[in-house]
Parts: structure tokens; C-alpha cells; sequence
């Protein structure tokens, strides 16, 4: 009778260090990842900064953009501003739209640039930038 005990009772240690491994297993692939997220925004506001010091290159913003939204929404380089406004409208992302509309109004159009449409897309991404904070 004592063997079937001390084997059960080594059943259920085994069973709990099994699961405190598992768990401690999850909890680095999550701290990894966190620490994933945390870098990719840092890069997108070095990046946006140095945007500033161009002189507000609107070709730098775009790349930037598209590569963000390629990352975090698995959306085509090759999409226009139009049709991710459209995938955003679906979604009710406001922001993402308001921000999509000026870029393409700062990429098209045939006026000069207007750095404060430049200043206030840059802000506006920022602002993006932050929900994503961890």
C-alpha cells in the first residue's frame, strides 16, 4: 500500500513540475515577444525623428508607413493610400483612415509640399504609435 502512494505522490510532482515548466516556458516566449514589440515601436519613433531632420521627406514617411502597416496588418506594399483607407473604414479604425487620407493627399497631390500637412501626419502616427505601447 505505501509503494502505490509514494508512486501516486510521484505522479502528481511529476505532473506539477511538468506544468511549472510549461509555464515557465510561456511566460519567456511572451517576455521575448514584449520585448519584440517594444523595439519595433522604439524603431518606428528613431525613424520618424529622423524624418524630421530630412526636412520632412514625404517618400521616407510613406516607406515607413507602409512597412507599419505591413507589419502590424499583414497589408500589401503595393496598396494605395485608397484602399487601405478602405480596409480601415471596414474595420471603424478612424485614426488609421484620417492618417491615410492625409498621406495620400500629401503624396498626390500636384501642390507644393505643405509641411504642416508633413507635421500632422507625423503626429498622427505617433499618436498610432502609442496604442501599440506596452
Amino acid at each position: 500500500m505505501i509503494n502505490i502512494n509514494i508512486i501516486s505522490n510521484l505522479l502528481v510532482l511529476a505532473i506539477v513540475i511538468a506544468i511549472i515548466t510549461y509555464i515557465i516556458f510561456l511566460n519567456n516566449k511572451l517576455k521575448k515577444k514584449i520585448q519584440y514589440e517594444k523595439e519595433r515601436i522604439a524603431y518606428y519613433h528613431i525613424q520618424l525623428n529622423k524624418i524630421e531632420l530630412k526636412k520632412y521627406s514625404r517618400k521616407d514617411l510613406d516607406r515607413l508607413l507602409r512597412e507599419f502597416f505591413k507589419e502590424k496588418f499583414d497589408l500589401k506594399y503595393n496598396l494605395t493610400y485608397l484602399d487601405i483607407t478602405e480596409q480601415f473604414e471596414k474595420q471603424n479604425k478612424s485614426k488609421y483612415v484620417n492618417l491615410c487620407k492625409l498621406l495620400s493627399k500629401i503624396l498626390y497631390s500636384e501642390k507644393n509640399i505643405n509641411i504642416k500637412d508633413i507635421n500632422k501626419a507625423i503626429e498622427s502616427f505617433r499618436i498610432i504609435l502609442d496604442d501599440f505601447k506596452i
